[in-house]
């Protein structure tokens, strides 16, 4: 039970910022695979705010978005915050969306425990947010470059802005602890052009780095549709999507940027990847959450980050060259 005292002090910070009461019905959902004193440090500080609070826990599922329980998920629905700290993701999942539909609020902790310690919810990360909704709301195209060779459009439609700063704090929300970030699901068929994969990947489970040699996709009507896999790491993308024999594998599901100035690139994770200041996000597979309100269902999901790049919205840059550009109210 090392550092359980600085695990138990973040984990309280997190209660303050999902607003937990004492009047309220909390789960903390684990598997054998989680660090116990993580779970420890979450179930004792969520009974330290009063709230009725129970621990459910489960055998860790072999991949990731397979559904928990059937009696785990019915706790889960009757309760009014979830704290998640399953080993495996199951975000994309039909369990998921009943939990959320039921007005049950969940926080996903899927990152390590020096994430958790050197990250948890703040208020700058929530101004951020609040930010990041401003610009992103009245987009209609966003556009990615990049020196290397990106140049990728895609639509908004009628999509929600999801933002993501640790915390859950309303029924339905979802969040995941040390992922902060702005989002969106693009229309699924609306994507065009290259991208040019020069920062991290996560592969779940396998796979996890950040590239060494630039991989090149073509990206038609929503979908890759060519990955030129000339060499290792290109042939190891490459192959992960091909593993999982389906084609919503290939389609397009999130894009966004990171909003939180404390992430780093180092050591691997891809929480703080998906949260690094002015990092662009580029997700492919499933989708269908109510946050995003995406169409696709898939096995897998995949997430890359784009570094070095300029975005521009409806023409206008927030970014350039990998910096938030001034005026946004997301430049450090």
């Amino acid at each position: 039970m090392q550092r359980f005292a600085e695990l138990f002090r973040s984990a309280q910070q997190t209660m303050e910022q999902c607003r937990v009461q004492p009047d309220e019905k909390v789960v903390v959902f684990a598997d054998s695979g989680k660090s116990p004193a993580l779970v420890e440090a979450f179930y004792t500080a969520a009974l330290a705010t009063g709230a009725e609070t129970v621990r459910v826990q489960m055998t860790t599922r072999p991949q990731p978005l397979m559904n928990p329980p059937e009696s785990a998920i019915q706790a889960m629905i009757e309760a009014d915050v979830v704290f998640d700290l399953a080993t495996n993701a199951w975000l994309y999942t039909d369990a998921t969306n009943r939990i959320l539909d039921s007005g049950t609020r969940m926080l996903q902790v899927l990152v390590g425990e020096e994430t958790v310690i050197e990250r948890p919810p703040n208020d700058t990360v929530r101004r951020r947010e609040e930010m990041a909704i401003k610009v992103l709301g009245d987009c209609k195209t966003f556009r990615i470059t990049s020196d290397d060779g990106t140049d990728l459009v895609m639509e908004r439609g009628d999509r929600p802005v999801h933002t993501q700063g640790g915390s859950v704090d309303h029924p339905g929300d979802w969040d995941s602890i040390g992922v902060c970030l702005g989002a969106f699901a693009p229309l699924e068929h609306s994507a065009n052009g290259t991208i040019v994969f020069n920062g991290t990947l996560y592969l779940p489970s396998q796979h996890l780095f950040r590239v060494e040699r630039p991989i090149e996709a073509e990206v038609k009507d929503g979908r890759i549709t060519q990955i030129n896999a000339d060499h290792r790491e290109a042939k190891i993308l490459d192959e992960w999507l091909r593993s999982w024999d389906d084609p919503n594998s290939y389609v397009i599901a999130h894009t966004g940027f990171g909003i939180d100035d404390r992430a780093k690139l180092l050591p691997p994770d891809p929480g703080n990847w998906e949260s690094y200041l002015a990092g662009v996000n580029v997700a492919f597979g499933g989708n269908k959450i109510p946050q995003l309100q995406g169409a696709t269902e898939s096995k897998s999901h995949f997430d890359a980050i784009l570094l070095g790049v300029t975005v521009e919205l409806d023409g206008t840059r927030v970014i350039e060259g990998g910096q938030f550009a001034a005026g946004t109210g997301l430049e450090s």
